[in-house]
């Protein structure tokens, strides 16, 4: 393939590739690397240093602060687009007539500019955005921060229309390509990216339950809440591994021999945790698609015990443990504590069919290659 540039804008840095969304941008980076696109990498984010990974992947990498003052809630567009908006990127991007992938609803304010309509430009949907806000209004305890994700849910199902705008829609999952074609006509289904390889040959056992996720949003802090109670009920080793760390989680688990939480240095200590679990419990309150941390769960540890919202892939549902209420969770890991892992040769027979990012990255080449402009 002739060698292609492309500007992709992310909401976050994506390294370390510790949590869901960061998983997807960093792995889909070295996967469109590898076959041969060159990358012009804007992030919105805090940190000050550009990691040596994304140097090595990208042509060029620029770090945005994100505009997080609360004068942003007054605008009718949604705040997680507003704060992610900076004026040197415009100018960057302006530069040129590079293809643009935005990494979720939440970068596209950069549509505003008619000039680069005429572009192809790609949006990784990373979630229905209003259903996403609405799950977290339903998760959050916070009655002031309920009425802003409701309010932020009625800013995105209007600001969503952009996506009649765009090239096309890269769904991540069956029910949300489902959403987006019915809706703008113009999705794509590419599952997503992950850093598994191959599935890991593991001993039999592992050595506990693990949960791990992103403790920054009220959706994965209800769900641990949830499993800490199942935790104390069983007495079985629990860890909880964030790249955060959340003061009510800490009150929850005080006094608990059995349960303790780890901060995630970088993916390669993520690794170390998965490979040491025996058991991995995975539970959400709102319906996304598949979430990524099972794909990497799939791939790099143990057991799986999910609820419903996990996957709607049902390949992968026949990989994992399905439960959703507390005696279902406290039933299965009974069951499975002393049960020997021998699920590899399964796992690499469907897995890799389904998550092969060197043909999803491939997708992505395609679609360029038959938009050149």
């Amino acid at each position: 393939m002739k060698e292609k540039q492309l500007h992709i804008i992310s909401f976050d840095n994506p390294y370390p590739a510790n949590y869901g969304g960061a998983i997807d941008v960093f792995y889909k980076i070295e996967a469109l690397h590898a076959i041969g696109i060159r990358i012009n990498l804007h992030c919105f984010t805090e940190d000050k240093v550009v990691p040596e990974q994304l140097k090595q992947l990208c042509d060029n990498v620029y770090f945005y602060p994100k505009r997080t003052a609360l004068i942003q809630l007054l605008s009718t567009i949604p705040y997680r687009v507003k704060i992610r908006y900076h004026k040197k990127m415009v100018q960057r991007i302006l530069e040129d007539n590079h293809p643009i992938l935005f990494e979720g609803l939440h970068t596209t304010q950069l549509l505003k500019h008619k000039d680069v309509l005429d572009r192809t430009l790609l949006v990784r949907a990373h979630n229905i955005e209003h259903d996403y806000s609405k799950g977290l209004a339903r998760s959050s305890k916070n009655i002031l921060w309920k009425g802003i994700h409701y309010l932020e849910a009625l800013r995105f199902k209007k600001y969503e229309q952009n996506l009649h705008n765009v090239t096309n829609v890269l769904s991540l999952s069956h029910y949300e390509y489902e959403y987006f074609n019915k809706a703008y006509k113009n999705a794509i289904d590419i599952p997503v990216f992950h850093g598994g390889g191959e599935v890991k040959e593991l001993s039999d056992k592992g050595k506990y339950a693990l949960y791990h996720g992103d403790l920054s949003i009220s959706d994965n802090i209800r769900a641990v809440e949830f499993l800490i109670e199942i935790f104390k009920k069983n007495k079985y080793p629990f860890v909880i591994a964030s790249g955060t760390r959340q003061q009510c989680i800490d009150n929850k688990i005080r006094n608990t021999v059995n349960i303790s939480y780890v901060q995630i240095k970088n993916d390669t200590h993520l690794d170390e945790l998965l490979e040491g679990a025996h058991i991995n419990v995975l539970y959400s309150f709102q319906r996304s698609g598949t979430k990524l941390k099972l794909i990497n769960a799939l791939y790099k540890s143990r057991f799986c015990i999910i609820n419903e919202n996990i996957t709607d892939e049902p390949k992968v549902l026949s990989l994992c443990e399905l439960a959703s209420t507390k005696e279902a969770f406290l039933a299965t890991i009974a069951k499975l504590k002393d049960t020997s892992y021998q699920e590899s040769k399964l796992r690499k027979a469907i897995l890799p069919e389904l998550y092969d990012v060197k043909k999803n990255a491939q997708k992505i080449a395609a679609i360029l290659a038959e938009n050149k402009k």
